[in-house]
Formats: C-alpha cells, sequence, structure tokens
C-alpha cells in the first residue's frame, strides 16, 4: 500500500501533467462526457475549465453541479494495462465570478496560454470543480483515495 505522500505526488503527476481530462456531467437520466482543459488550485482542492455558455456541457452543469472527471496517462499501447494510472476526480462544479474567477483564470491560462483569449470571452463560463476526493487506479488493479 503506497503513502498518503505517495498517493498526493501521482495525483499531482496527473493533475499537473495531463492538460485534459473527461467531465461527466448529467444530461436527464443519461450521462454526459465532455474532453476539457483542466488546470488545478496549487493545492489541489480545485480544478478549473472554461466552457462556452451555449453547450450541452454548460446547461447540465447548471442544472446539476455533481461531476466526475478523468485524467489519465495511458498511451494507448498493451503496456498500458500494467503501466497506465487513471484518476476519477468527484466533485461539485459552479461557474466562477469576480476574483475567484480572476485567480482561475490566472490558473487556466498559465497552463493553456492558447485558450486565454476564449476564456476571457463574455460567452465563455469558467467553472470551478470542488474536489471532494480522487480516485487513483495504477498498476492495473492497485486502488487509492486521496481528499485535498
Amino acid at each position: 500500500m503506497a503513502s498518503s505522500a505517495e498517493t498526493a505526488n501521482t495525483v499531482r503527476r496527473l493533475v499537473e501533467g495531463q492538460r485534459f481530462g473527461v467531465l461527466a456531467t448529467r444530461a436527464g437520466e443519461s450521462p454526459y462526457l465532455s474532453l476539457v482543459a483542466l488546470a488545478a488550485s496549487p493545492d489541489l482542492s480545485r480544478l478549473f475549465f472554461a466552457t462556452s455558455r451555449a453547450t450541452s456541457k454548460y446547461a447540465n452543469l447548471t442544472s446539476d453541479g455533481r461531476v466526475a472527471v478523468l485524467v489519465d496517462d495511458r498511451t494507448n499501447r498493451d503496456a498500458d494495462l500494467a503501466h497506465a494510472s487513471a484518476l476519477t476526480v468527484l466533485g461539485d462544479a459552479h461557474e466562477v465570478e469576480g476574483a475567484s474567477r480572476e485567480r482561475g483564470l490566472a490558473w487556466f491560462s498559465a497552463k493553456h496560454p492558447s485558450l486565454r483569449e476564449f476564456a476571457r470571452s463574455p460567452d465563455t463560463a469558467l467553472f470551478e470543480v470542488k474536489v471532494r476526493k480522487y480516485i487513483l487506479v495504477h498498476e492495473f488493479s492497485r486502488i487509492e483515495t486521496f481528499e485535498p
């Protein structure tokens, strides 16, 4: 069993090292998945992503903020079965405004400079996911949790 420090380091490596994740929202009775560009707060307690207000994702999030996000480091090779790590993030998402938006935009833009203009557009919402729990699966079947 890994120590909580080792688990936290692996979580940090994945969240900081990967640029994208798969966001799961709820669309009525069905899940809805979207690829999103992610950035994290330094303490890993929050994730940020931007989306146009004219998307299904935005409508889903404003209806029900409970989300899951998958971040992984697979390379699409057979070796991934033994070596890839997958991180499920469980949390609650809400659109941020004011000083919180500016702070989140700074972290988001630092990681995704090519999306800076999109993220700052008046038609774009910046969402913050308050992380409840990280669930890490690696080495095929090793499961660990981390709560920031």
